[in-house]
């Protein structure tokens, strides 16, 4: 699973992408997946074109990913282990 999809959602940013299981079961409620280059360019254009409605849910969902979070979520595991809780 490519760390860039968190970090692309964490910023609203659209994602088109192939089919990955992955992806698919972790974030594709916020990703379009094309299969061939004719669904690619169709998918790219329609993005293009429509507007950007989630991108404050695509934001949320994301930012819980973020490298700031990410490393609380370490520290806090390496306090617990080292306070023998």
């Amino acid at each position: 699973l490519p760390n860039k999809i968190f970090e692309y959602l964490a910023c609203g940013k659209r994602i088109i992408c192939t089919h990955l299981k992955e992806v698919k079961r972790e974030a594709g409620q916020f990703i379009t997946f094309y299969e061939g280059e004719r669904e690619f360019a169709d998918k790219v254009g329609k993005a293009l074109d429509s507007e950007q409605t989630d991108i404050d849910e695509r934001i949320t969902w994301g930012s819980e990913y973020s490298w700031d979070n990410k490393a609380k979520e370490l520290e806090a595991l390496f306090e617990k282990h080292l306070s023998g809780v």
